[in-house]
């Protein structure tokens, strides 16, 4: 959720300043008295003596509201964990009693955003009130109680009190946009798109509401709706960065990589210099499999060219090149070692299974500014890989408080989720991303894979069957997974489709496509070649270093195909081997317990074993205690 402050910061940049008083000012000496002080804060070392001279130089400062809010930002500046935050709220409570309107919302919004922060909401609401009653025509002071309340979990009230004011006092535009953004906060897509037509409606000169239905359709996962909103803005003569927008769109949202290569194609025509432009085309190229047009021009990017490089390389599971590209990076000080240090814990656990080098590269990346995103969402993967599930969902969950338009951060928690066991977290983690995110890939592959856990066969084919509608580019490679589905809820073409897709594909069939054919084939009773599949699959393990970590996952998987071949046939003991190996190797057996596939094996005592062996889960999982971060050993 948005900070009371920022939207009232936000709010105040879109209102028109007020007419009325300026906030009155003490004399130059006093002036300069107080600068003075609070120079001084600044230099000593001790934090007793530095709250001591801003609060002096704050008493200094009394009915210069000016003055008082620069020994607030002092204040703030000292004093960042809020150890003294009492004595902040009383400056800016001072501040606000001697302001004009010139500060009056700026001050307003600072002294909520403080009382939020130190758990007092019905405070900071109830001071957005005060000013609301006294100022009951100003549009500034309606919103920040709006945001106020919104920020309280009072989001009917705060529509309430915008729906109020349009209809009683005027129908401005800012209040119609804060109503909007609330809407999209609450991820109550309709309302957030009716009230961006009615913006568009009454000020269509503004291009905002426009702007708005974008966003809102993009969120929503309505991207066919978004590129058509795009092109409209377009035809209005909106910035000319929409066409890179557009192209950005295609690719990583639509999954549309040929439109996508054909937008980015236009614009390097216009702008052969584009590097944006050229980073859409390279990566277009890249999911098209033309590896090789798509590492030459990514070579040629002056701006993301090596970050780029390695990019390619890493998806291309070239991992022994992508790491010798993040080493030079890193060597060349160019200013990208906090990327180069996280592609290479990348390449270090996901390509050599070394997960102590990947924890070293890790703390280094940390150690550098503006990873974050990143940085938590493969700190996540790191520490499922590691078993520790429950940070690893720690670190997932971190990432997404700093993604932007993201669904890839609540998509893990919902995997690692599954993979713990934990049906009803997996359930809500699934129900959130299908919330802030519908529409969206891998919103509908979760789906996906979470009805097929459960043993919803049906659902899951129905909506496996509305992806590939939806996402027919992607949906191309999941023609095994397509095929399992099938045969989870015997349909008889599964076999056929899955061999006609092999016979297609054979000179790169991996271990992973022996496994899902071996699934199709034990699904359908036909045990005999299932285990034949299966042997096949393990004659394509890779013993290659840099593909170590994707023989381990291959083996864990065909391991559990094995368990569940075993089963089948009643032979337990040969089901409790299987899956006791692929618990050594990593796998956590406590995701035998969603769906019902297992409970038959669970509840004998080789079951219980096996789970006792793995160790007692948590009874609930913390995700507001944040990740351990590595650190750089000494």
């Amino acid at each position: 959720m948005k900070t009371f402050c920022i939207l009232a910061l936000v709010l105040a940049l879109l209102c028109p300043p007020l007419a009325q008083a300026e906030s009155p000012h003490t004399d130059e000496a006093t002036q300069e008295l107080v600068a003075n002080l609070l120079d001084q804060a600044m230099r000593v070392d001790s934090m007793e003596r530095r709250v001591e001279l801003v609060l002096q130089a704050a008493q200094e400062a009394q009915g210069d509201a000016e003055l008082l809010l620069q020994c607030a930002y002092t204040l703030m500046d000292i004093d960042t964990k809020l150890a003294y935050g009492e004595e902040l709220l009383a400056i800016l409570q001072d501040a606000l009693d001697s302001a004009g309107n010139d500060l009056l919302v700026y001050l307003l919004g600072l002294a909520g955003d403080l009382l939020f922060r130190l758990d007092r909401g019905d405070e900071a609401v109830a001071l957005a009130e005060r000013a609301a009653e006294e100022n009951p025509d100003n549009a500034e002071v309606i919103c920040l109680l709006a945001t106020a309340l919104q920020q309280a979990g009072r989001s009917d009230e705060a529509q309430a009190v915008l729906s109020e004011y349009t209809r009683n006092v005027s129908a401005n535009m800012e209040v119609f946009l804060l109503s909007a953004l609330l809407y999209q906060e609450e991820c109550l897509w309709q309302e957030a798109l009716e009230t961006y037509r009615q913006i568009e409606e009454q000020w269509p000169e503004y291009l905002t509401g426009l702007y708005g239905q974008y966003e809102v359709y993009k969120a929503m996962g309505d991207f066919t709706h978004a590129v058509r909103t795009l092109n409209t803005l377009l035809n209005y003569g909106a910035d000319d960065s929409l066409w890179l927008t557009r192209a950005q769109l295609r690719l990583w949202q639509m999954h549309d990589p040929e439109r996508a290569l054909s937008e980015a194609e236009a614009i390097l025509r216009a702008s052969p210099d584009d590097a944006d432009a050229s980073y859409l085309k390279a990566a277009a190229l890249w999911s098209l499999n033309r590896l090789e047009e798509a590492y030459a021009l990514a070579e040629t990017n002056e701006v993301y060219g090596p970050l780029l490089s390695i990019a390619l390389r890493l998806d291309s599971g070239e991992w022994t090149e992508a790491e010798a590209l993040c080493d030079a990076l890193i060597e060349s000080g160019d200013g990208w070692e906090g990327y180069a240090l996280l592609y290479k814990a990348l390449a270090r656990m996901n390509g050599f299974d070394d997960l102590a080098g990947a924890e070293a590269a890790f703390a280094e990346a940390f150690s550098h500014a503006n990873v974050e995103a990143q940085g938590y969402l493969y700190l996540g993967e790191l520490r499922r890989l590691q078993g520790n599930l429950e940070e690893a969902a720690r670190a997932f969950a971190e990432a997404d408080l700093y993604a932007l338009e993201d669904p890839g951060p609540p998509y893990s928690l919902t995997m690692v989720c599954m993979e713990a066991g934990r049906e009803q977290d997996m359930l809500d983690a699934l129900s959130t991303l299908q919330t802030r995110y519908p529409g969206w890939y891998e919103t509908m592959l979760a789906t996906v894979l979470v009805e097929s856990a459960m043993g919803n066969g049906e659902q899951a084919l129905e909506s496996f069957a509305a992806l590939k509608e939806k996402f027919p580019f992607p949906a191309q490679k999941m023609t095994l997974l397509e095929c399992t589905l099938m045969a989870e809820v015997d349909e008889t073409d599964a076999r056929a489709q899955a061999e006609r897709w092999m016979a297609e594909h054979e000179a790169e069939l991996t271990a992973s496509d022996w496994d899902a054919y071996a699934y199709v084939l034990l699904c359908r009773e036909e045990y005999e070649d299932a285990a034949e599949a299966l042997a096949t699959g393990e004659t394509l393990l890779s013993d290659e270093p840099d593909q170590a970590a994707r023989a381990r996952m291959e083996r864990i998987s065909l391991l559990t195909t094995q368990a569940l071949l075993c089963l089948r046939q009643d032979d337990m003991a040969g089901c409790a081997e299987a899956l006791e190996a692929a618990r050594e190797l990593g796998f956590s057996v406590w995701q035998l317990q969603i769906g019902d596939d297992f409970t038959a094996f669970l509840q004998t005592d080789a079951g219980q074993s096996l789970l006792e062996r793995a160790g007692e889960p948590a009874e609930a999982w913390d995700l507001t205690i944040p990740p351990i971060i590595p650190e750089v050993e000494a």
